[in-house]
């Protein structure tokens, strides 16, 4: 499966048919619906992490820190990958309460 923008099909259909076995396509226009998103950063053990949130009907539904961020955090202070997530995503909270 391919999603691209309609303006592509030509250029997408010479590097499917140049480059792979495939001997045939279909294509068909597909709708989108997203979510409204915000970008903010934390603190956690003083390293910068980027948290990405979504909204529906004006209500958070989703908080995801970034993982590349948190890797990094994870690998310069020794710590669990899955610790460093929990604590943006804590960091994250105690900010939006307070």
């Amino acid at each position: 499966t391919i999603l691209a923008e309609s303006n592509k099909i030509d250029s997408l259909t010479a590097l499917v048919f140049k480059e792979t076995s495939s001997i045939g396509l279909r294509y068909f226009p597909v709708n989108r619906q997203v979510l409204k998103r915000k970008k903010l950063n934390v603190k956690v053990m003083g390293e910068t992490i980027s948290i990405k949130t979504a909204e529906f009907e004006g209500k958070l539904i989703n908080i995801q820190p970034e993982f590349s961020d948190c890797k990094k955090a994870a690998d310069k202070k020794g710590v669990p990958l899955k610790r460093i997530m929990e604590m943006a995503i804590n960091e994250f909270s105690s900010i939006k309460k307070g």
